[in-house]
Protein backbone atom coordinates (compact mmCIF):
# COMPACT_ATOMS: atom_id res chain seq x y z
CA UNK A 1 0.00 0.00 0.00
CA UNK A 2 1.27 3.29 -0.45
CA UNK A 3 2.85 5.60 2.26
CA UNK A 4 0.08 7.65 2.17
CA UNK A 5 -2.01 4.70 2.37
CA UNK A 6 -0.04 3.33 5.61
CA UNK A 7 -0.18 7.32 7.49
CA UNK A 8 -3.64 7.44 7.12
CA UNK A 9 -4.14 4.89 8.99
CA UNK A 10 -1.34 6.16 11.80
CA UNK A 11 -3.60 9.09 12.46
CA UNK A 12 -1.50 11.54 10.38
CA UNK A 13 -3.64 12.20 7.58
CA UNK A 14 -7.08 13.64 7.02
CA UNK A 15 -10.74 11.66 6.96
CA UNK A 16 -10.77 11.67 3.07
CA UNK A 17 -7.47 10.33 2.35
CA UNK A 18 -8.29 7.46 5.10
CA UNK A 19 -11.41 6.30 3.00
CA UNK A 20 -9.69 6.94 -0.15
CA UNK A 21 -6.90 4.66 1.21
CA UNK A 22 -9.28 2.05 2.59
CA UNK A 23 -11.30 1.76 -0.53
CA UNK A 24 -8.33 1.24 -2.81
CA UNK A 25 -7.54 -1.55 -0.58
CA UNK A 26 -10.44 -3.05 -0.98
CA UNK A 27 -10.48 -2.48 -4.72
CA UNK A 28 -7.58 -4.76 -4.63
CA UNK A 29 -8.80 -7.36 -2.55
CA UNK A 30 -11.64 -7.53 -5.15
CA UNK A 31 -9.40 -7.43 -7.99
CA UNK A 32 -7.04 -10.44 -6.31
CA UNK A 33 -9.99 -12.99 -5.99
CA UNK A 34 -11.43 -12.54 -9.15
CA UNK A 35 -8.10 -13.31 -10.48
CA UNK A 36 -7.27 -16.40 -8.17
CA UNK A 37 -8.92 -19.80 -7.23
CA UNK A 38 -7.62 -20.03 -4.02
CA UNK A 39 -7.35 -17.60 -0.97
CA UNK A 40 -4.08 -17.47 0.69
CA UNK A 41 -2.46 -14.28 -0.21
CA UNK A 42 1.20 -13.15 1.44
CA UNK A 43 1.82 -9.54 1.51
CA UNK A 44 5.25 -8.52 1.53
CA UNK A 45 6.11 -5.54 3.48
CA UNK A 46 2.43 -5.36 4.89
CA UNK A 47 3.67 -2.35 7.51
CA UNK A 48 1.08 -2.49 10.15
CA UNK A 49 -1.15 -4.81 8.56
CA UNK A 50 -4.17 -2.92 7.53
CA UNK A 51 -4.25 -4.97 3.63
CA UNK A 52 -4.37 -8.43 5.45
CA UNK A 53 -7.14 -7.15 7.66
CA UNK A 54 -8.68 -6.20 4.49
CA UNK A 55 -8.25 -9.16 2.73
CA UNK A 56 -9.29 -11.05 6.28
CA UNK A 57 -12.62 -9.57 6.05
CA UNK A 58 -13.27 -10.80 2.38
CA UNK A 59 -12.17 -14.64 3.45
CA UNK A 60 -8.59 -14.66 2.52
CA UNK A 61 -6.16 -16.47 4.85
CA UNK A 62 -3.12 -13.51 4.40
CA UNK A 63 0.02 -13.49 6.05
CA UNK A 64 2.55 -10.62 6.00
CA UNK A 65 6.18 -10.10 6.92
CA UNK A 66 7.72 -6.76 7.54
CA UNK A 67 10.67 -5.78 8.83
CA UNK A 68 10.22 -3.15 11.49
CA UNK A 69 9.63 -4.55 15.05
CA UNK A 70 7.40 -1.94 15.58
CA UNK A 71 4.79 -3.23 13.04
CA UNK A 72 4.55 -6.77 14.09
CA UNK A 73 1.22 -7.83 15.11
CA UNK A 74 -0.83 -10.84 14.78
CA UNK A 75 -0.37 -12.76 10.87
CA UNK A 76 2.97 -10.93 10.68
CA UNK A 77 6.33 -12.33 10.41
CA UNK A 78 9.55 -10.68 11.03
CA UNK A 79 11.67 -12.51 7.95
CA UNK A 80 10.45 -14.65 5.08
CA UNK A 81 12.33 -17.43 6.29
CA UNK A 82 9.49 -17.94 9.08
CA UNK A 83 6.75 -17.70 5.97
CA UNK A 84 8.67 -20.69 3.85
CA UNK A 85 8.09 -22.97 7.31
CA UNK A 86 4.65 -22.34 8.23
CA UNK A 87 2.84 -21.27 5.17
CA UNK A 88 3.57 -23.33 2.01
CA UNK A 89 2.55 -21.72 -1.12
CA UNK A 90 0.19 -18.96 -2.25
CA UNK A 91 -2.65 -18.16 -4.54
CA UNK A 92 -1.46 -14.23 -4.57
CA UNK A 93 2.15 -11.90 -3.64
CA UNK A 94 1.79 -8.38 -3.07
CA UNK A 95 4.03 -5.80 -2.67
CA UNK A 96 2.73 -2.07 -2.36
CA UNK A 97 5.60 0.42 -2.45
CA UNK A 98 8.45 -2.00 -1.19
CA UNK A 99 10.87 -2.87 -4.23
CA UNK A 100 12.38 0.52 -4.02
CA UNK A 101 13.31 0.34 -0.43
CA UNK A 102 15.06 -3.13 -0.86
CA UNK A 103 18.91 -4.22 -1.27
CA UNK A 104 18.87 -6.77 -3.44
CA UNK A 105 15.06 -6.53 -5.10
CA UNK A 106 16.21 -9.42 -7.19
CA UNK A 107 16.73 -12.27 -5.16
CA UNK A 108 13.78 -10.71 -2.84
CA UNK A 109 11.36 -11.35 -5.33
CA UNK A 110 12.83 -14.49 -7.13
CA UNK A 111 12.42 -15.72 -3.47
CA UNK A 112 8.76 -14.75 -3.37
CA UNK A 113 7.87 -16.15 -7.00
CA UNK A 114 8.84 -19.71 -5.56
CA UNK A 115 5.99 -19.19 -2.77
CA UNK A 116 3.73 -18.51 -5.38
CA UNK A 117 1.89 -21.14 -6.80
CA UNK A 118 2.24 -22.15 -10.90
CA UNK A 119 -0.21 -19.23 -12.56
CA UNK A 120 -0.70 -17.31 -9.42
CA UNK A 121 -0.85 -13.38 -8.95
CA UNK A 122 2.09 -10.96 -8.46
CA UNK A 123 1.13 -7.35 -7.57
CA UNK A 124 3.57 -4.82 -7.76
CA UNK A 125 3.40 -1.21 -7.14
CA UNK A 126 6.54 1.73 -6.61
CA UNK A 127 6.81 5.44 -7.17
CA UNK A 128 6.90 5.97 -10.86
CA UNK A 129 10.32 7.81 -11.69
CA UNK A 130 9.64 8.45 -14.98
CA UNK A 131 11.55 11.83 -15.63
CA UNK A 132 12.70 12.23 -12.59
CA UNK A 133 16.48 13.38 -12.76
CA UNK A 134 17.46 15.01 -9.44
CA UNK A 135 15.10 16.75 -6.66
CA UNK A 136 13.95 19.77 -8.19
CA UNK A 137 9.95 19.76 -6.40
CA UNK A 138 8.69 18.11 -3.63
CA UNK A 139 6.97 15.66 -5.94
CA UNK A 140 10.07 14.58 -7.37
CA UNK A 141 11.59 14.47 -3.85
CA UNK A 142 9.02 12.10 -2.42
CA UNK A 143 8.96 9.32 -5.68
CA UNK A 144 13.02 9.22 -5.24
CA UNK A 145 13.30 9.82 -1.36
CA UNK A 146 16.77 9.88 -0.99
CA UNK A 147 16.97 8.55 2.57
CA UNK A 148 14.77 5.73 2.15
CA UNK A 149 14.56 4.82 -1.65
CA UNK A 150 17.60 2.60 -2.66
CA UNK A 151 15.99 1.85 -6.45
CA UNK A 152 13.60 3.59 -8.97
CA UNK A 153 11.28 2.13 -11.40
CA UNK A 154 9.06 3.44 -14.69
CA UNK A 155 6.20 1.47 -15.82
CA UNK A 156 8.78 0.31 -18.25
CA UNK A 157 11.50 -1.03 -16.24
CA UNK A 158 9.23 -2.18 -13.44
CA UNK A 159 7.53 -4.34 -15.96
CA UNK A 160 10.91 -5.55 -17.73
CA UNK A 161 12.22 -6.35 -14.23
CA UNK A 162 8.95 -8.92 -13.63
CA UNK A 163 8.86 -10.32 -17.08
CA UNK A 164 12.81 -11.22 -16.64
CA UNK A 165 11.86 -13.45 -13.40
CA UNK A 166 9.16 -15.39 -15.23
CA UNK A 167 5.70 -12.95 -15.00
CA UNK A 168 3.74 -12.39 -17.32
CA UNK A 169 1.83 -8.74 -17.14
CA UNK A 170 -1.80 -9.18 -16.87
CA UNK A 171 -4.44 -6.91 -17.19
CA UNK A 172 -6.14 -5.96 -13.69
CA UNK A 173 -9.50 -6.62 -13.06
CA UNK A 174 -12.39 -3.24 -13.14
CA UNK A 175 -13.40 -3.16 -9.24
CA UNK A 176 -15.01 0.13 -8.09
CA UNK A 177 -15.52 0.80 -3.98
CA UNK A 178 -17.15 4.04 -4.82
CA UNK A 179 -20.73 5.40 -5.33
CA UNK A 180 -19.71 8.13 -7.45
CA UNK A 181 -19.76 7.63 -11.30
CA UNK A 182 -16.92 9.85 -11.74
CA UNK A 183 -14.63 8.24 -9.98
CA UNK A 184 -16.00 4.87 -11.94
CA UNK A 185 -14.99 7.04 -14.83
CA UNK A 186 -11.28 7.72 -13.46
CA UNK A 187 -11.30 4.33 -12.48
CA UNK A 188 -11.41 2.92 -15.89
CA UNK A 189 -9.31 5.33 -17.68
CA UNK A 190 -6.54 4.37 -15.15
CA UNK A 191 -6.76 0.78 -15.35
CA UNK A 192 -6.71 1.22 -19.12
CA UNK A 193 -3.26 2.67 -18.98
CA UNK A 194 -0.32 0.97 -20.11
CA UNK A 195 2.22 3.14 -18.36
CA UNK A 196 1.48 3.02 -14.29
CA UNK A 197 3.92 1.21 -11.33
CA UNK A 198 0.63 -0.54 -10.43
CA UNK A 199 0.45 -3.75 -12.41
CA UNK A 200 -0.23 -6.95 -11.80
CA UNK A 201 1.24 -9.96 -13.24
CA UNK A 202 0.76 -13.82 -13.19
CA UNK A 203 3.76 -16.69 -12.83
CA UNK A 204 4.00 -18.63 -15.72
Amino acid sequence: MTREAELAFVGETTHAQNFAAATAMVAHVLSIDKLTQGKRLLDFGCGYGHFLSACALFGFDAVGVDRSSARREHGVFPILAEIDEVSGVFDAVTLFEVLEHLDEPRPSLRRLAGLLKPGGILVLETPDCEGVTGIESRTSYLKIHPLEHINAFTARTLQQFAEGLGFERIRRPVSHVTTSLERVARNLAKLLRRDSTQQYFRKL
